[in-house]
């Protein structure tokens, strides 16, 4: 939430640098925002400027309605408000709470860097679109990623979501890794723990003896192969192991009944991350 001292701040440093720029951000007027009626101005860190009614600001920002509120002396609205954004972050903004259109919501640079913005500026109507789209089938994301971002905004659901679609994942991998270096470490914490527990608790079923035999059930053999945690080429390998024996060579292992008891292993794993009530 904006405090008045922040924007008193934000808008002293506007005035001053709109003074040198004024010329330059006229020349660039975003063509959805151009309107000669409208009376404020913002210009993007890219000199491009906005032409927006107040009103509109006032209604979708907490951060405008602070900024509005103070002497006109301290927050000069006549001139164009210098913001940090770039032009298609303001655009995104804007076109959202102006009700022009959507943006296009399907890469997560762009979209983490909207958020931002509409968290800067206390914008609740853009950052519940970001929440929507951050899920959205057509979103190409690491779901790491998406993962990071629900739990830093509170979005329970959305990051249990993420943590289930994580479970495809090697978090050994380069750039699986490069993605956890971005979360905050709680969130790491119970990530990594998920996964864990799945490991252990899967290695722990599997090697139930009484779903996997130590020996061969037709002769008493001891059995050589035993199930572990592996991959499906190695699985494959063990289901077909036979007694040793030579005068049995029985298979130990009852393919179907196997792989209904892995199936019904893994169903009984724990698929997202817990957070408290």
């Amino acid at each position: 939430m904006a405090t008045q001292t922040d924007v008193v701040a934000i808008t002293q440093v506007t005035h001053t640098d709109n003074e040198d720029n004024e010329e330059k951000m006229e020349g660039n007027i975003h063509p959805v925002f151009a309107s000669l009626n409208a009376d404020i101005a913002l210009c993007s860190k890219d000199n491009t400027t906005f032409r927006i009614h107040s009103h509109i600001l006032i209604v979708a920002s907490g951060w405008f309605r602070t900024m509005f509120t103070l002497p006109q002396g301290t927050a000069c609205t006549s001139e164009a408000l210098q913001m940090e954004e770039d032009a298609d972050v303001l655009a995104g903004l804007l076109t959202i709470v102006s009700g022009v259109d959507l943006p296009v919501l399907n890469n997560i640079d762009y979209l983490e860097s909207l958020l931002r913005a509409a968290e800067k500026y206390d914008m609740p109507l853009p950052t519940a679109i970001v929440r929507l789209a951050i899920m959205s089938p057509v979103m190409e994301a690491s779901p790491i990623r998406v993962y990071g971002i629900a739990c830093r905004m509170g979005w329970i659901p959305e990051a249990k979501l993420a943590s289930t679609r994580t479970l495809t994942l090697d978090l050994f991998a380069p750039e699986a890794v490069a993605e956890l270096n971005r979360l905050e470490a709680p969130h790491l914490t119970k990530l990594l723990a998920l996964h864990r527990q799945r490991r252990d608790r899967f290695i722990a079923g599997m090697d139930d003896d009484s779903s996997s035999p130590i020996a061969c059930p037709a002769c008493a053999t001891p059995a050589a192969a035993r199930r572990e945690y592996m991959d499906m080429e190695e699985l494959a390998t063990v289901l077909g192991a036979r007694c040793s024996h030579k005068e049995c060579q029985k298979m130990h292992y009852d393919r179907a009944l196997t792989m209904r008891n892995i199936v019904r292993i893994v169903e009984e794993l724990p698929r997202c991350v817990e957070f408290p009530d």
